[in-house]
Order: C-alpha cells, then structure tokens, then sequence
C-alpha cells in the first residue's frame, strides 16, 4: 500500500485515481466554469451501517498534540445517505495536523440479518504519513470491491509501545471509520465523460452524481495537469460542504502567496513606495503548491 502526502493533495492525489479508471455519469452536461457541487447519494435500505464510528477520531495519547483530530476526508455517513464510488481499488483520503504513524484497515460489513461481529478485515497495513491530505492507495495485490457490497474503512494513530501497558490495543487511539459502498455505473457514463471540456467540468458532473472519490480525482486533474487555478477552491468548498471546515481553512492557508512584511517609513526619512515582495516563482516541474 502506497501512502501519498498531499499539500500537494492536488498533485499527489491523481496517481491513483487515474489510473483506476474513473467512470463518468450520464447527467446532463455542465458549464465548463461549473464547480463541483455534492449531492450525497440516496441510502439503500438494504445496506447495513451498524457500528461504522464517526469519521473524525480523538485525541488521546499520541495525538494529543493534533491541533485537528485524525479525520478521514469523507462525507459523514447518515441514516439518509451513504457514500458510493463506482471504483473497484479506491484510495482513501485522511487529513492529518502533524505527521504520524496509522494503522489502517478495510471491513467487509456483512448483509443486514446476518451477524457482524467476527468480521476479518479484507487488508490492513501500518504505515507512517505525513501532515495534509495524505492519499492512500487500495493495495494492488487485495481483493477489489465489489459491486453492490458495503465496506468500513477504520484507522488508528499507532502510538508505538507504550510503558506499563501490555495489552497490544493500548498502543492505539480509538478507531475513525466510514462506510462507504460500491455501485454500478451506468453504460452511458463514458459518453458523458467525452462530451466534458475539462477536469473541472467532469469534476462537477461527479459530484453531482455523488461520487466522492472521483469528485476529489477530478479536481486533483484540473490543478496538477490543466493547472486550473480554480481547482484549490474547489477543493476547499468541498470540505466545507461535507462540514470539514477546520481542514478547508487550513488547506486554505496552506497555499496562500508568502509576501514580506512592510515596514513604514521613518517620519524623518524619505518615504519609500510600499511594495510586497513577488510571489515564489513556480517551478514547471511542480505544478501543484
């Protein structure tokens, strides 16, 4: 399994995602300057959400130090909706303050009727991120989702061994976790797709149809390969729709042009025009920030 950093969530976001074949929607088509705008898709009574946690974790032992807890970057999971994607290998998204060590894990979540305790994780891996947006990519060597299936994504901050405590789960903060399943696209989606002029576009044409995942690809597209400059702001409206504002606003200041204090002139001397130091020349190479 592959874990990305992302403040460069718009760079570093599209390597997976595009290469897992993104499936468009049949909607009718959107402007090209149209924003993503998220439906949450309609929730199947049949799909079973029991014990799925809140996607937002604590901050105990080793996080204390989280100025934002471990959030999985996700649209809440509520008695009327549920996440969908139509990917079969999709990554998850989770934000970090500082950088740490998670423990992440993926749950088959059986039918409604049957049991759900004794439920074996289909892959789980412990890898160290980064601060951000941090990718992480569906391993290549797992089984793959499958359609019309309801799965839990759980991750831990792994504290390392702690002293005095022996039970191994004392290493761990108490679980984030989100439900998310996954569906059928619809033969007439590459259609669709073809007719959109841009990431961006295709970006709105996601959301519209509530494909989170492929929504937040979209939009890592139109930063780090059409170098739309509107793509962070969509980003950031995103968050905010799915109430992730706390990570909006630092995402947000995260990319704002660094400029040199000004300083007033002295009464006694020639005052001098007042201009703000140029923003850091972007390299080519780089095209996220």
């Amino acid at each position: 399994m592959t874990v990305q950093p992302a403040r460069t969530f718009t760079c570093k976001l599209i390597t997976a995602c595009l290469a897992a074949c993104l499936l468009p929607i049949a909607l009718p088509m959107l402007p090209a300057t149209a924003a993503p705008g998220y439906k949450p898709p309609s929730r199947k009574s049949a799909q079973r959400t029991e014990g799925t946690g809140r996607r937002s974790g604590n901050t105990k032992r080793c996080a204390q130090d989280l100025a934002v807890p471990l959030t999985l970057v996700m649209p809440e999971v509520t008695a009327d909706s549920l996440p969908e994607t139509t990917l079969a290998e999709p990554p998850l998204y989770v934000y970090l303050a500082k950088p740490k060590t998670l423990a992440i894990s993926l749950v088959e979540l059986p039918p409604v009727g049957s049991q759900i305790k004794g439920s074996t994780p289909i892959w789980k891996d412990t890898q160290a991120v980064q601060a951000g947006i941090v990718q992480i990519n569906y391993p290549a060597n797992q089984r793959p989702l499958e359609i019309g299936k309801t799965y839990t994504w759980m991750v831990e901050i792994d504290c390392g061994p702690q002293p005095g405590l022996l039970p191994d789960e004392k290493r761990y903060t108490s679980p984030t976790k989100t439900t998310i399943s996954r569906v059928k696209a619809p033969e007439a989606l590459q259609s669709q797709l073809k007719r959109a002029t841009s990431a961006r576009q295709r970006a709105a044409i996601y959301a519209e149809a509530g494909l989170w995942t492929e929504t937040l690809t979209a939009i890592a597209e139109a930063a780090a390969v059409e170098n739309d400059p509107a793509a962070d702001q969509d980003l950031q409206a995103l968050l905010n729709q799915v109430g992730l504002k706390k990570i909006a606003d630092r995402e947000k200041a995260s990319i704002l042009p660094e400029t040199k204090p000004v300083v007033a002139p002295s009464p006694a001397t020639t005052p001098t025009p007042k201009v703000s130091a140029p923003a850091k020349p972007t390299d080519p190479k780089k095209p996220c920030h």
